[in-house]
């Protein structure tokens, strides 16, 4: 009787299971790679428009200033929060006092990506505010945070290049191609539906929050906690383990590959 193991490792011209595993880290490091370029070009031309939070060797450095920023108000709404939310957290804003104030730097590679004011209350309720800032240390709203795309950038990339040539780089560099049942490239339409279940998730969520942030819906409350919870699940846990699981129990055609007619074989 075939093993498990035996399955994802041994037939010969089907894409194995750490074959697989290492196309995703390529794939996930080019384009989180590619989005941090974009964020460093971007944040100096556009004055700080276009940021990203997050970035893989990223440098923070916090220096601490006399004073918060002169149009800053304890009051104003905070991106991404409900009023619900923001009066729940934050208590009376006209109480607040910001005895502690830094002005924070994110910078990659000597390139500056993201810059923001903490703002501390030491006494009370120790209450905080973290809010970006331009480059005359105003508070700012930016127009997007690149950190919210990476799922629909790895999404689309994914599709396109499996779909166009049967093989994202990733998979190229590892030797793996996506098949049609005749050995062609898989198509778009199939691309389209192994990714959307593998990828499509976090793309949504990431998605959501980007909404959120830009104010054009409202997760606040009790539908902010279970947005919360789903992308810790999607992030961290549950359909990570998810896929894995299916990787591992299916062998060389997992259950979204058989879904959408494909397969990813050894070349």
């Amino acid at each position: 009787m075939t093993t498990t193991l035996e399955r994802i490792s041994s037939p010969r011209g089907e894409g194995n299971f750490w074959r697989r595993v290492g196309a995703v880290v390529i794939d996930w490091g080019i384009i989180g790679i590619g989005l941090c370029f974009i964020a460093a070009v971007g944040y100096g031309l556009t004055n700080g428009q276009i940021r990203m939070a997050q970035a893989p060797l990223s440098f923070s450095q916090c220096l601490p200033v006399e004073a918060p920023p002169a149009n800053f108000d304890p009051a104003a709404p905070v991106a991404g929060l409900s009023p619900e939310v923001q009066a729940q957290v934050l208590g009376d804003p006209t109480t607040f006092r910001a005895d502690a104030v830094a002005d924070c730097r994110i910078s990659m590679l000597g390139s500056e990506i993201d810059r923001k004011a903490h703002l501390a209350e030491a006494t009370g309720a120790q209450r905080f505010y973290i809010l970006p800032v331009d480059g005359q240390f105003r508070v700012t709203q930016p127009l997007i945070y690149l950190d919210y795309l990476f799922g629909s950038a790895l999404l689309v990339v994914l599709i396109l290049f499996e779909g166009l040539t049967g093989a994202s780089l990733g998979k190229r560099i590892v030797r793996l191609s996506v098949q049609s049942p005749n050995g062609r490239p898989a198509g778009l339409v199939r691309a389209l539906v192994r990714n959307l279940i593998i990828w499509g998730p976090a793309a949504a969520l990431g998605l959501v929050n980007l909404a959120a942030y830009r104010g054009l819906i409202d997760i606040g409350g009790s539908s902010a906690w279970m947005t919360g919870v789903a992308g810790v699940a999607i992030a961290f846990g549950l359909w990570p383990f998810a896929l894995f699981m299916g990787l591992l129990a299916s062998g060389s055609v997992p259950f979204w590959d058989q879904l959408a007619g494909a397969r990813v074989v050894r070349i």
